[in-house]
C-alpha cells in the first residue's frame, strides 16, 4: 500500500477501485523493476503504452493521467528498493518525477514520462546488480547500452558515456570481453526483440522499427545471426512450447 502523503493526490474513490482492476499488469511492471529486466520492460513498455486506464480518475484527462503516473511511480520506486536499489535514491527519483509529472502541461507529455519512469526504476536495479560484469567500465557501459536499446546507438556514444575515446574503448571492450562492441550492443536489442515476440503480437516491422533499426530485412538478418533463426520461426517456437532454436 501507498504512504499516506500520496493519497492527497488522488481525486476520488474511484481512482483507487480502477487501481485494485489493473494488478496484474502493475505487478509485472513491479516485477521487471525487482529483478532489474530491462529487455522484458521494453516489451511491455511497447505493449502497455502510457499505461493509461478508461474511466474517470480526476476532475480533467491531464489530472486523470498524472494521478496514473504519480501512483506508477510511487509502486516502482517501491519494487526498485525491494530489488536491492538504494532507498534514498529510489526516493529522491520519485520526488523528482512527481515533480516533473505535476509540470506537465499535456496528457502526451505524461504519458512519455511514464515510460521514463518504467525505465529509469528498472535501470536503476539493473546497474545495480552489475549489469552482467564485474569491471566498473563495463557495466557503465551496459548500463547506458540498455537504457538507450530502442534508440541507433553508436560506438562513439557509449565510449563518450563512460569517459573514453571510440577507438580506445572498443580496444578495451574487445580486450576484456572477447566481442566486439558492436556485436554486444547488438546482441541486446535482439535479447529485446526475443521478449517482445515472446509477449507481444507486434509485427517484425513494428519491432525493427521500436528498436531502431535500419529496416525490417536488417533486424531479420540480425536475429538470424545471433539467434540462429529468424524472428518468425522463434515466435513461433516459444508460443508451442518449440525445444530448439536453429533451423534445419
Amino acid at each position: 500500500m501507498m504512504e499516506g502523503g500520496l493519497f492527497a493526490r488522488l481525486d476520488d474513490q474511484e481512482a483507487l477501485e480502477q487501481i485494485e482492476e489493473d494488478e496484474q499488469l502493475m505487478e509485472r511492471l513491479c516485477a521487471c523493476v525487482r529483478a532489474g529486466d530491462t529487455t522484458t520492460m521494453e516489451a511491455l513498455v511497447w505493449q502497455t503504452g502510457s499505461g493509461g486506464r478508461h474511466g474517470a480518475f480526476g476532475a480533467t484527462p491531464l489530472r486523470h493521467m498524472r494521478n496514473l503516473v504519480i501512483i506508477l511511480t510511487h509502486n516502482l520506486k517501491t519494487a526498485a528498493i525491494q530489488g536491492g536499489a538504494g532507498h534514498i535514491r529510489c526516493s529522491q527519483m520519485e520526488e523528482e518525477f512527481v515533480r516533473r509529472i505535476e509540470a506537465c502541461r499535456s496528457v502526451a507529455q505524461v504519458q512519455a514520462l511514464a515510460d521514463e519512469v518504467k525505465r529509469q526504476f528498472c535501470h536503476l536495479v539493473y546497474s545495480q546488480k552489475g549489469a552482467g560484469f564485474r569491471d566498473p567500465l563495463l557495466r557503465r557501459a551496459a548500463g547506458y547500452i540498455a537504457d538507450h536499446c530502442t534508440e541507433k546507438i553508436s560506438l562513439t556514444q557509449v565510449a563518450a558515456a563512460v569517459g573514453l575515446s571510440r577507438e580506445y574503448f572498443c580496444r578495451t571492450f574487445y580486450a576484456r570481453t572477447g566481442q566486439h562492441l558492436t556485436d554486444y550492443i547488438q546482441e541486446v536489442k535482439i535479447r529485446c526483440a526475443k521478449k517482445m515476440l515472446e509477449e507481444t503480437d507486434a509485427s517484425l516491422a513494428e519491432i525493427a522499427a521500436f528498436l531502431s533499426f535500419s529496416s525490417q530485412s536488417y533486424f531479420q538478418n540480425v536475429f538470424r545471426r545471433v539467434e540462429g533463426c529468424s524472428p518468425g520461426v522463434y515466435r513461433k517456437n516459444t508460443r508451442s512450447g518449440g525445444i530448439g532454436r536453429r533451423e534445419r
